[in-house]
């Protein structure tokens, strides 16, 4: 007979289409009705007009974190090349993780041309840096100082550390 698993059930926020107030207020209702994480997308531009909502991912998961004690939360994914800085998204994951102890994922990928063209139009041959960059980030947010360079990039002497 196989043997059976625990099953997680989680809760997708979707930026791209709610307010900032409803993701807060949907992470809330998420945790009181027992889903054990959260994933909460980081888009800069709605997928159509008519979705017409991008509110700021970072923002939006300090507000979680405020109204929430149990709810793992986490982003799917972020992009840490074109559009933010690497170093910004150590920096922001990094406080995220502080204000959700032992409850925050930061999920990274390679992004999509069409979010990513919005903050630069001359994309080089992008997302070979962002499994660099994913691992630089999580070095970052155990606390680590980073020194490093790539051709789009460099970070030196730069910590973050959880309180």
């Amino acid at each position: 007979m196989p043997q059976i698993r625990h099953i997680q059930i989680g809760y997708k926020l979707t930026s791209e289409e709610f307010s900032a107030r409803d993701l807060v207020r949907f992470a809330r209702a998420a945790e009181e009705h027992g889903f054990s994480f959260a994933s909460i997308s980081d888009h800069y531009h709605p997928w159509t007009d008519r979705q017409g909502q991008s509110p700021f991912v970072w923002a939006v998961l300090g507000g979680i974190a405020q109204v929430t004690s149990k709810l793992v939360v986490g982003t799917g994914v972020t992009c840490p090349s074109f559009r933010i800085h690497p170093a910004i998204i150590a920096q922001a994951a990094a406080t995220a993780a502080s204000m959700l102890p032992g409850r925050f994922f930061l999920g990274v990928g390679t992004g999509e041309g069409l979010k990513l063209k919005c903050a630069r139009k001359d994309l080089p041959k992008p997302f070979r840096l962002s499994g660099r960059c994913g691992r630089e980030d999580s070095k970052a947010i155990a606390g680590n100082t980073l020194r490093w360079k790539t051709p789009a990039f460099t970070a030196s002497h730069t910590s973050y550390l959880q309180s």
